[in-house]
Order: C-alpha cells, then structure tokens, then sequence
C-alpha cells in the first residue's frame, strides 16, 4: 500500500508535471515558488526568475497592464485573462495569459501563465488550479445567454455537469430569501453596466447546511457594452467563522478588562507555600503601585493594608483554608497617601490541595460605596426633616418584589389611619376616585410606556367621607438595564386650595369676558360708523386713529372669544358633534384653509396625507380649530421660503392611535418653556415680532380639544425643528 504524499508534495508534482507557468506572487509583487517550465518557456535559470518582480520580466509596454494586475489582487479581486509580454533570455518576448487569485489568508495570490497560442493548456490549468483553491468559475455569455460553469461550481451547487448546464436561476435557488435578492440586483447590474460585486453571501449547501459563500463578478466590455460577464465562488465558511471567533474573543477580553477598570475590580491568586501573589494591571491600579517596581508578595501587600486592619485580613485568609470562602473589608494605604477601602473576596482554589496551598478571589475598590452610604444616611435624615415640614404624603413601589410603601400623610390625605385598607388591590387604586381612575391609569401607563425618568399627573382621590380630594402625583421612575421600569417613588399633593383658587379665577375671567362682550360690541360698532363717513368724512389723523382703534377692538373680541370658548371647554359646556370619518381630508382642507396665511408669511403648506382607511371619530369644526392653531404658529415662525410639514405616524404607545404632526423649520421652542407650551397666555420670546399678535390662549384651547377626544398633546423641539403633535384614538378604539 502506497504512503499518502503530503499536500506540498503534491503541489509540487503539480508543478512539475504541468506545462503552464505556476508560481506565487508576493505581496511586493515578486515572483516565488515558480515551477520548472518558466525557465524552459522564457530559457532563464530558475536562480534569476526566483524573488524577481514580475514588472521587471514585463515588455515596457505591457508594464501598465502588470500594475493593474497586481492592484486588482491587492484589493482582493481576482484577474482573468491579463495578457503580457514576458522577456526571454537573449532576445525576444514571449505572450502570456495571465490568471491570478489572491490566497484567502494572506496577501500573496496563485499565478498561473499561459501560451495564448493554445487554449486548450489554459482551460487544463484553470481545471486543476480550481481544485487546488477550490474556487468555481463560471462565465456568461449576455449575446447568446450561455452559461459555463466548472466543475468546482457544480460541485458548490451539488448539481452533475453532465445532466445539468449551468444557469443564473438555478444558481439563484442555492441563496436563501434576502441573499437571493441581494445577488440577483448585484448580477443584473454586473450584466448591464458591468458594474463588478464581491460579495459573501448566506448559501444552501446541497446537504441542506448552511454556508458563507463569497461571490465574486467582473465584466468585459467593448465600447462601453458588457461583451462577457464572469465570476468565481468560494467557500469561506470556516474562515467567516475563524474571523467571527477571533473578533468576538478580541472583544470579549476588551469588555472583561473594561468591566473591571471600571468596577475596580479585579482577581488574583496566590501561593500560601512561597508568598507569592499574581494579578492584572487593574489591581495595580487600584492599590496605586508601579508594576515595574512593584512585586506582588504576600508581604509586600500586607505592608499596604491598614495597621488596625491587617489582623482582621489575616483572620479571614486563616479561616478561608477551613472554610472555604471568606468576605473581607477593609483599608489600603496607598503610596500616594490615599486611604481606600476595598473588599476582598478570598476562596480556596479548587486545585489547592489538602491542605490547601493556594487561594484566589476578588479584590474591589469601594471607596465611593462607603461614602456614597455616608451620604445616604445623612441624606435620609435630611429627607425625613424635610417631609415632617411638608404636607405631602410619600410613597415607594418595588414592581419586582410587589413591595410598597406609603407615609402616615399619604392616608391621612384620604382620611384614612396607615395600613387600614386591605393589600389588595393597591391602596393607590382604591384610593383613586372613580371618576378619575380609567384616565389616570391609562396616563400612568403611556408615562412607563415612554421610558419618562419622571412624571407629573393631575388625580383625585376618594377621601374617607365620599367627597373628592383633587390631586397632583409628581413620581420618579428605575428602569434596569433592559428599559422595563422596576421601581417608583414619588410624592402626592393635595391641591384642593390651588384647584379652588384656579376655579375662581377661572369664573372671574369668564365673568369679566362676558361684561366686556357688549360694551366692547358697542365700541366696534361706533368705530365701524365712524370709519364708514356716517357722520361726515374724517381727516387722515383721525381715520387713522380709528383705524387703530378698530384693530385692537378686533385683538380684544378674539381674547375675548378664545377666553370664553376655553372656558366653556373646562366647565363641559361646550357641545362635540362628532362624526367617523377619514382623517385624510380633514388634514387637506385644513392645509387649503390655512394656505392664504401661510402664503402671507412665505412659506409653504405640505400634507403626508394618511390612507383613506385610517378612520377617527371627531368634530370637523373642533379639529379644524387645532389644525389651525398648529399651522398658524408654525407658519409665523418658519423661515422664509421653507415648508411646514403635515404628518401622520403611527403613535408610538398604542397601534389603537394615531399621531398628527406639523413640523416647521424655525428657530425652536426654548426648552424653558417646553412644558408650558399649552398653558393659558404662555408666548414665545416678546421681543420677536412674530410672537405679537396672538392671544396666548390657541394651544391651551387645542389641548382641551384633544382631550375631550380622548387624545393628547406634545411638543419637541431643538433650534431648526419644532414638531408639535396630538394623539387620537382610531375610530372604534376608544380611549
């Protein structure tokens, strides 16, 4: 029985035996490993061929063409079909078929040359070339739609070469959905403009696993037209899996090392017989010594320790041998003169020995921890001082554990003694009035829903007697590191006194509002008289004062309006006639509405309309109303000659919602005034002449209006772009 040959020295009967020119090229493009029929083809000894720069063998004139050769494999790419001419020794040129294949691992790449007087060496050459790379070839002709495939392909696609020919369709059906979208766009370009693709790929073996397929195409065109188009595939699972491994080991050592730098904390080991400690650098930076002159034993380290602490550290390593683990506290001194507490894990190591001769743990720098605990303390006692002296009750929800808790004021907000209600359910939901809880739940949960650190919601309570206690809710929310909210604190205010205040001085404005009403009409019509000449045509001065008065007689009944209509929005007395419709023409004959004012101001109206099955229930004349506010404040503050954006997006806490926005270019909403934006009389900057000229009552009126919708309103803004927007159910969805 014959001894297997090794793979050089088949290579080199390869070489040997073959009739083309075989060789490497390195990466300084000199010629390596040549076979002996380059010193018979060009009559050279092999000693002068040998480490020779292929430029240098290259006819002057063919010395462009040998460059490009050597770029093209330098990025990568194979070379097919690169003829030159090669010096002979004496006198002469002999011309070569140059093909070429950059080595997978490393940058050298395969040259084969060949005599382009005979074609039938060179296919033989690429044939066995293929099985040493294991690289299938295929070429396409776009003229007659023949595809040639060798034999390696076939064998990639599992398919016989002598039952099936190859084809762009059936080499597409070996690419699973995404791949084979990706291929086929790369292919049709490469087939139509000869743009070239390399690409690797997910690939269906023909044993159903799946492989990493790297796909290379190159074009041949004559007068700009793709003559030929050809390619190579390989195999490069193991290799995408080698340079995965090797990235992911890489960045698993970065995160271990980081993780501990930054969590001071590191390990170490150490040898109870000799003395003799081992760590990584992040230990040497925690204790502060210079590795360089710094030998960790165990004594040079218990010099480091405190003086009142060494004994307490030597106690634990004593009975860590007995018992196996011990935790320690305690203090490091360090040459700098910092004093640093850490504590140290000690186990005994699981290949110790009985008795054990080594250790290893944990050492960890928890200086911050034990001040942040100082802190802590002195901060309770100061929170504890500071809710003695208010009068809001406070509470805690652990949501992991279920765990609560509620301060003696927040029962007694509700008339109630502490722990007298039952566990179940919360005291917090028993305690809301009824009339109140559907929408504090559902704002309580769009708040966890949107990731908010904090919140701040108007409630009721149920007092003890049956009355209504109204209440503020200001809350502070954990999330772990996934983003789902784990615990929230907060505190509850009774703001009876404050909503009573807000509620007279809500009557008050109405009542003055409906006083002013008519004598204000009286004064309009006087001034109307005036201006129209009734009572004899006025000189410039005084129609001018007219025209003043006449001006602001209009500002103080649109005051006058809007106060009144918000007004008859908070006290419900204002009647929603509300129709399901599509939302899309609504937003069209808002934007064709409002297009005269925004042309006035330089800017253009642009609507995203919704598709016709996006359904609302509103009152049009109410929707129109907020459309307006929104699009009349984007239009004063848009620059010049830009758009002012009408969108709708799916609202991001709820499928059942949708979100309208408007979206203008301007110079933003200072972040001050951001979550007041919707409060009465609230204005942008008065020294900017388009703030003047409003009421300051428009997006409090569209709040109101939204609500009542069961919908809400936002803004976000950052100089150069304000969104502002508002929720509303679909139809059908309820709130």
């Amino acid at each position: 029985m014959t001894e297997p040959v090794s793979e050089a020295t088949d290579r080199e009967v390869f070489l040997r035996l073959s009739a083309q020119l075989w060789g490497l090229l390195g990466s300084d493009g000199t010629l390596n490993e040549l076979g002996q029929t380059w010193s018979q083809y060009l009559g050279w000894p092999a000693e002068h061929l040998e480490g020779r720069p292929l430029v240098d063998l290259v006819h002057v004139e063919d010395r462009p063409a040998a460059q490009r050769l050597l770029y093209s494999l330098s990025e990568g790419a194979p070379v097919h079909d690169a003829d030159l001419r090669l010096a002979q020794q004496g006198d002469g040129h002999r011309w070569v078929r140059c093909q070429a294949e950059p080595h997978p691992g490393a940058w050298l790449a395969y040259l084969v040359a060949s005599d382009v007087a005979d074609p039938r060496r060179d296919r033989a050459a690429r044939v066995l070339l293929e099985e040493q790379v294991r690289v299938g070839t295929w070429e396409l002709d776009p003229g007659t739609g023949r595809n040639v495939w060798s034999a390696m392909t076939h064998e990639l696609y599992g398919t016989d070469p002598s039952l099936v020919e190859g084809s762009v369709g059936l080499g597409l059906e070996r690419y699973p959905p995404g791949a084979r979208e990706t291929i086929a766009a790369a292919f049709e370009r490469l087939r139509a403009t000869g743009e070239p693709y390399d690409l690797t790929l997910p690939f269906l073996a023909p044993d159903g696993t799946e492989r990493q397929i790297r796909t290379l195409g190159r074009a041949v065109l004559r007068d700009g037209v793709v003559v030929r188009v050809h390619g190579t595939l390989e195999d490069v699972t193991e290799q995408v899996a080698r340079h995965r491994q090797r990235a992911e080991l890489t960045r698993t050592r970065a995160l271990l090392e980081e993780a501990q730098r930054l969590a001071r904390l590191g390990h170490w080991e150490g040898d109870l017989v000799t003395g003799e400690l081992s760590w990584p650098p992040v230990v040497y930076e925690l204790i502060g010594v210079d590795p360089a002159s710094f030998t960790p034993t165990r004594e040079s380290f218990r010099r480091l320790m405190h003086p009142d602490d060494r004994e307490l550290v030597g106690e634990a390593a004593r009975r860590t041998v007995t018992e196996g683990q011990q935790t320690v506290d305690y203090r490091v001194c360090r040459p700098d003169g910092q004093v640093r507490h850490v504590r140290q894990l000690i186990r005994v190591a699981p290949d110790a020995g009985d008795p054990p001769t080594r250790l290893f743990g944990t050492i960890q720098d928890v200086t911050e921890l034990r001040h942040a605990e100082q802190a802590l303390r002195a901060n309770q006692e100061l929170l504890e001082r500071v809710l003695a002296a208010t009068n809001d009750g406070w509470w805690d929800l652990d949501l992991v554990t279920g765990g609560s808790f509620y301060s003696e004021r927040w029962w007694a907000l509700c008339g109630y003694a502490p722990g007298e209600l039952p566990a179940e359910p919360e005291p917090w939901r028993q305690l809301t009035h009824p009339d109140d809880s559907a929408r504090f739940e559902a704002d309580f949960e769009a708040v966890m829903a949107s990731g908010a650190r904090t919140f701040v919601l108007p409630s009721a309570g149920l007092h003890r007697d049956g009355h209504r206690v109204p209440m503020v809710v200001r809350g502070l929310i954990d999330y772990d590191d996934q983003g789902n909210p784990v615990r929230i604190s907060g505190a509850t205010s009774d703001v009876t006194e404050a909503r009573q205040a807000e509620l007279a001085k809500e009557e008050f404005i109405s009542n003055v509002s409906h006083e002013l009403r008519t004598p204000l009409t009286s004064i309009g019509g006087a001034l109307e008289t005036l201006a129209a000449g009734v009572v004899g045509e006025l000189s410039e001065p005084a129609a001018t004062l007219v025209e003043v008065g006449q001006r602001n007689t209009h500002r103080l009944r649109l005051l006058i309006d809007d106060l009144l209509d918000l007004e008859r929005l908070l006290t419900d007395r204002q009647p929603f006639d509300r129709v399901t419709g599509p939302l899309a023409p609504l937003l069209a004959e808002a934007v064709a509405d409002n297009e005269p004012y925004a042309t006035l101001h330089g800017v253009r109206l642009v609507v995203d309309a919704p598709p016709d099955e996006v359904l609302v229930t509103v009152d049009h004349a109410r929707l129109a109303q907020v459309l307006a506010n929104y699009l009349s404040n984007a239009a004063k503050f848009a620059p010049l000659d830009s758009d002012v954006e009408v969108r709708v997006r799916p609202n991001p806490n709820g499928a059942r919602r949708i979100r309208v926005e408007v979206v203008d270019r301007g110079p933003g909403v200072p972040a001050e005034l951001q979550p007041r934006i919707f409060d009465r009389f609230v204005q942008g900057d008065p020294a900017d002449p388009r703030s003047r000229g409003g009421t300051g009552l428009g997006l409090a009126i569209s709040r109101e209006i939204v609500e009542r919708h069961g919908g809400r309103t936002g803004v976000e803004s950052r100089p150069g772009r304000t969104c502002v927007w508002f929720d509303l159910p679909l139809a059908g969805a309820g709130d």
